[in-house]
């Protein structure tokens, strides 16, 4: 992807993107690194995962403001799913920061940062063998 198509995807442009059209970008900027699950496996967030399974999820439409119902669903999806953590959450805004389970990134932020998305990908390879998320024995313990 060059520089040039970078800078024209303003937020008013990211705006326009259904669901798909986003998914579609953000498979693009990730420069081959995630793969989209089949539509049977998808969910409401879930919609893609690395390489070596972390997922990606993407709260978009009416969820695009991540709040502590969005990312409970994302831990469901990926656990019926059995991928592994962390995983990639892109929305537009949330008040939860990162953690150890999960990595937010900003919708469009995360198109204009030079190649953020291939760097955080790259970096969960540095954390180890990745491990098939389960939920807890309860929801508290997310």
């Amino acid at each position: 992807m060059s520089k040039t198509q970078d800078d024209t995807m303003g937020w008013e442009v990211i705006r326009a993107l259904d669901r798909a059209g986003l998914i579609a970008r953000i498979v693009e900027a990730a420069e081959g690194r995630i793969v989209v699950l089949p539509s049977e496996q998808q969910g409401r967030y879930l919609f893609g995962r690395d390489k070596v399974g972390h997922a990606m999820c993407l709260a978009w439409g009416a969820d695009e403001h991540v709040e502590r119902e969005q990312i409970d669903g994302c831990f469901d999806e990926i656990a019926a799913a059995g991928l592994c953590m962390p995983f990639l959450l892109f929305g537009a805004t949330t008040c939860y920061g990162d953690s150890r389970s999960r990595i937010f990134m900003q919708v469009p932020w995360c198109f204009e940062r030079g190649r953020i998305i291939v760097r955080t990908i790259n970096g969960f390879n540095l954390r180890g063998k990745p491990v098939p998320y389960r939920l807890p024995a309860t929801a508290t313990a997310r």
